[in-house]
């Protein structure tokens, strides 16, 4: 294309326009940009009246409880017992339409019940897991969770 427009030029106009053709400062142009004023829409009494109900909402809600009641308030958030903390207590019933046993060793949680591991066991796949050829991060923390089962008789022994 460039060579075709050269040669075109070359051989129907004189030296000079050719060498105007084939400067690079003829082919740029400018663009020319402005605020865009007119595009923006005009709010009406209605909006207006709502968007200010829902600032002051805003406002009502921020100032419903004062400094140091929103301190406590977060303070009392990290002081609840361990049992309410994430992941909070075992319920049985919440898992018992869900299958035993996954039908693979890669699962989704949520669509099984839950896995219980001894810790010898766990220890081992945390191993597994962790080598250097898998994850290479032998020092990774185990999450674990002890319950304790009060629901055993104490054993008596009689002598």
């Amino acid at each position: 294309m460039f060579s075709l427009l050269r040669s075109s030029a070359a051989s129907s106009c004189s030296c000079i326009i050719s060498n105007d053709l084939l400067r690079p400062v003829v082919g740029e142009f400018a663009q020319q940009r402005g605020r865009k004023r007119a595009l923006k829409q005009t709010i009406t009494r209605q909006q207006k009246l709502e968007r200010r109900l829902k600032r002051e909402e805003r406002e009502a809600a921020r100032k419903q409880y004062t400094f140091m009641e929103r301190i406590n308030i977060r303070r009392m958030k990290n002081l609840l017992s361990p049992s309410q903390q994430f992941p909070g207590r075992f319920n049985r019933d919440d898992e018992a339409a869900l299958p035993d046993k996954p039908l693979t060793n890669i699962f989704i949680r949520s669509k099984v019940k839950t896995q219980f591991y001894p810790v010898a066991e766990a220890l081992a796949r945390h191993r597994e897991l962790q080598q250097p050829a898998i994850y290479n991060h032998p020092n990774a923390p185990l999450r674990l969770r002890l319950e304790l089962n009060m629901q055993t008789e104490r054993q008596v022994i009689l002598s």
